[in-house]
């Protein structure tokens, strides 16, 4: 049996060239939403300990940010431990090889830990300003297959938040629920409300409430605030 008390956070973070208008609002809502499930943990009892540990709230994290490549900012550490996130724009939009590298790299890790040292959830975060349009390594069957494989099998929770985009429909193209996608206004404000949504769905979650957004956090995530 997995460890109930223990979560894992997925973040698979757009750096593309266009992301450079949001660049500061990215870096804090991300350090946001990651100090925020700590706090969160913290008031529901959790003491920030070392993995497995069974407190309640106890929570790990990795962050993937991709370009026209993709690579790992940190993997598997302490929630409150999780080293603040710089955004470097460049690039193109290799969505797709993001989201097949990073679950498969979830994958292998997870399969390597003792049944009852396996968080009990894994929320997958998938973040983009722009559609996808560099990918070569995986086409989006292949992704379709590997998000609904870990969702149905194992249990993920995915959540796609995406800008110059329908995210709904580009979520459900890959398997993702359309209620776990929010599609946000390409500046600072939209990008801002779309990740503090994005906690405040991973708090809902915690509670048993679903991981879906509300009709306020799509209508804030729309809104012209710049």
């Amino acid at each position: 049996m997995t460890n109930p008390d223990y979560r894992h956070i997925i973040m698979i973070v757009d750096r593309s060239g266009s992301m450079h208008a949001c660049k500061a609002a990215t870096e804090k809502g991300i350090n946001a939403l990651f100090t925020g499930q700590v706090d969160g943990a913290a008031a529901g009892g959790g003491d920030g300990g070392s993995a497995g540990d069974g407190g309640s709230g106890w929570a790990t994290a990795s962050l993937y940010q991709f370009d026209t490549e993709h690579d790992v900012v940190f993997a598997h550490v302490p929630l409150a431990e999780a080293p603040a996130y710089r955004l470097v724009p460049r690039g193109g939009t290799a969505l797709l090889d993001a989201i097949g590298f990073a679950f498969a790299q979830e994958g292998e890790w997870l399969a390597s830990l003792a049944e009852h040292d396996r968080p009990g959830a894994v929320i997958a975060v998938i973040a983009t300003d722009g559609m996808e349009n560099a990918s070569r390594e995986y086409k989006r069957p292949q992704i379709q297959e590997i998000i609904t494989h870990q969702q149905d099998v194992y249990g993920w929770q995915t959540l796609l938040i995406g800008a110059n985009m329908d995210a709904v429909q580009v979520a459900t193209s890959y398997g993702i629920p359309a209620q776990h996608a929010l599609t946000f206004r390409a500046s600072p404000a939209g990008t801002a409300s779309s990740l503090a949504a994005v906690s405040n769905a991973m708090t809902r979650g915690r509670s048993g409430q679903g991981y879906g957004f509300t009709p306020a956090e799509r209508a804030a995530a729309l809104a012209d605030g710049d």
